[in-house]
């Protein structure tokens, strides 16, 4: 098995399309897992509910919401892609030693 790389980045926003296209698939691919804490049906993450959340396009274009609780697998990871990883990796620390650290 090739190895993977899996981010968090559900607290993040202005992501590229790459990024969203990603989250677009990861939604797909896993049906069960939509946001519900928007609707008080969760209480894992901490924060405004629409802060941490992933956020897509379906194919019809509505804007839909996906459970930020997971890392996600990003396929074909490349040098291009490292500036906005760490940029990624930097709004998500920061969110959640604000609000699940305390920090």
């Amino acid at each position: 098995m090739p190895p993977s790389f899996s981010l968090r980045f559900s607290a993040c926003s202005g992501y590229s399309q790459r990024f969203a296209d990603i989250v677009a698939n990861y939604a797909a691919k896993y049906p069960t897992r939509p946001a519900g804490c928007p609707d008080g049906k969760c209480g894992f993450c901490a924060g405004d509910p629409q802060t941490h959340v992933y956020k897509y396009a379906s194919a019809s274009g509505e804007r839909l919401t996906h459970c930020g609780a997971y890392a996600i697998e990003i396929p074909g990871v490349s040098a291009d892609d490292l500036p906005e990883i760490k940029k990624l990796i930097r709004e998500e620390y920061e969110y959640l030693m604000k609000h699940e650290a305390g920090l």
